[in-house]
């Protein structure tokens, strides 16, 4: 596994908001490496659920207040058209700070001529 850049308990809304199934909020374990970003269930267990690889993320940006949750962030992607993925941290600092690493992760990809 590639080494962890940051991790921690946030919400990640699922479904697909605007779409046909109803959005909620899940609680999950979510790990920032230089491969991607992933989730996993309610435990801080290194098994995901779900991987983003870096690659497929275009960028990261603080949203604030959305839905029913404040310092709401959203990962724009290159996938399934343009999807974006939504977290909410527990405070604003640490929401930008998930965004700044995502951003540096991003910029060494793009350094990288990847």
């Amino acid at each position: 596994m590639a080494d962890v850049v940051r991790e921690g308990m946030l919400d990640k809304l699922s479904g697909e908001y605007g779409g046909k199934s109803k959005y909620k909020w899940d609680n999950r374990f979510v790990w920032l490496t230089s491969q991607g970003m992933n989730w996993g269930k309610k435990d801080k267990s290194y098994d995901a659920v779900n991987t983003l690889p870096l690659d497929e993320i275009e960028s990261a940006q603080y949203f604030g207040q959305f839905l029913d949750h404040d310092n709401v962030f959203f990962l724009y992607t290159k996938v399934k058209d343009n999807k974006k993925y939504f977290f909410a941290c527990r405070s604003g600092e640490e929401c930008r700070q998930w965004v700044m690493d995502v951003q540096k992760m991003l910029q060494a990809l793009k350094s990288q001529g990847k």
